[in-house]
């Protein structure tokens, strides 16, 4: 049996003068910039996100029994709050400035987290207000956070209706589960570990079948847009980043240091493969995986196409000292 409650959730190190409803989600600005501050729910003087939650109810009945299991209710409502502030990562924060990503949410300032649940329709279940380390281990930005006024990225509408549950399919799933590593990536520590995770996390959004070049063109075409000329300037710097940065890493230990590569950039560059890869699902509806190779490989057929990444692998092939394998498809 569950329970309809409003779930709500302060945010830390985010900027909002103006109160921004996306999908399921509302993202309350400060109270101080609030013109009707009477209609709050909660008394957080901070932003927060406010949202529409079925929770069980014998955990409801359960609260403040234990600190454990407090701290199991307020993980998971800091699990589901985390998803809006996934679409605010996305559209909002950068690699390349670090200072743009905000709190985890509920995290508060002395390293507590805070959640507000407040019990709809009729029950005799009273509000809680739930406040505990419930992460002993966390992360906090030094700077200020971004500003967010209004939410404007592409695909965006397409993600507020997968975490509203109006789109539910195999490659919706697919793209939570890549937002959500996307935010470990941002929270990680270690250029290193943040590239990585970023890398299979492109992966696994775009389930190749493949290794070698026909991963790498596959990859490049989902990138391209449709434009032969994108797709040959995608192919050569994915193929850079993976073949000379990430290999590296797995393979020989290496650390950015050793490259003449800016860590910051190719993390970044990652991020906006995956957003790439998420706009193209969003403008194609595609419904499965198998419907966007079979985009990919249309493409790859295609005699441009086939001229560019030929030209692309003849020339980093030698570069490389080694046999050009052209793939086909």
């Amino acid at each position: 049996m569950t329970v309809k409650c409003i779930v709500i959730v302060p945010l830390g190190k985010i900027y909002i003068q103006e109160t921004i409803t996306l999908g399921k989600y509302v993202f309350f600005c400060r109270k101080e910039f609030d013109p009707e501050p009477y209609d709050r729910f909660s008394d957080f003087d901070c932003e927060y996100v406010q949202f529409e939650e079925d929770l069980n109810y014998k955990d409801l009945l359960r609260l403040n029994k234990t600190f454990d299991h407090n701290d199991y209710v307020i993980n998971k409502c800091l699990s589901i709050a985390e998803h809006a502030l996934d679409l605010v990562r996305y559209s909002h924060s950068s690699f390349k400035v670090r200072e743009f990503t905000p709190n985890p949410a509920g995290q508060m300032n002395d390293g507590f987290f805070s959640v507000n649940i407040i019990p709809m329709g009729k029950t005799h279940l009273k509000p809680f207000k739930l406040s505990g380390i419930s992460r002993p281990i966390s992360v906090s930005n030094n700077w200020l956070g971004p500003q967010v006024d209004g939410f404007c990225a592409p695909a965006i509408s397409y993600l507020s209706f997968i975490y509203s549950n109006d789109i539910n399919n195999e490659i919706a799933n697919s793209v939570v589960s890549a937002l959500r590593s996307c935010r470990q990536s941002f929270y990680s520590i270690g250029s290193e570990s943040q590239f990585l995770n970023l890398v299979f996390t492109l992966d696994g959004l775009v389930d190749p079948e493949w290794s070698g070049w026909k991963h790498r063109t596959y990859i490049a075409a989902l990138l391209s847009k449709g434009s032969s000329d994108a797709f040959e300037k995608k192919l050569e710097m994915y193929d850079m980043l993976y073949t000379d940065v990430r290999n590296k890493l797995v393979h020989e230990g290496k650390d950015f240091y050793q490259f003449d590569v800016d860590p910051d950039e190719s993390c970044e560059a990652m991020f906006s493969y995956i957003k790439d890869v998420i706009d193209l699902i969003a403008s194609k509806t595609f419904n499965s995986k198998s419907e966007m190779k079979d985009y990919a490989i249309d493409l790859l057929r295609k005699p441009e196409y086939i001229a560019k990444y030929t030209n692309v692998i003849n020339v980093v092939s030698a570069l490389r000292g080694k046999d050009p394998q052209i793939p086909t498809w």
